[in-house]
């Protein structure tokens, strides 16, 4: 399963616009050593989720 932050922090990066989703999901394939693909998806799955 992915990681929790993972999807936390897609949703921070989309309600702040403080993070592009393209570096966060860059930053997370190459930093998480568990499930990188899995946890890219999360992120970009609750950033596309958030409506502001």
């Amino acid at each position: 399963a992915p990681i929790v932050n993972t999807a936390v922090l897609g949703a921070f990066a989309k309600a702040t616009g403080e993070i592009k989703l393209d570096i966060l999901l860059d930053a997370i394939k190459e930093g998480v050593p568990a499930k990188p693909k899995e946890n890219a998806q999360a992120a970009q799955d609750a950033y596309e989720k958030v409506v502001l």
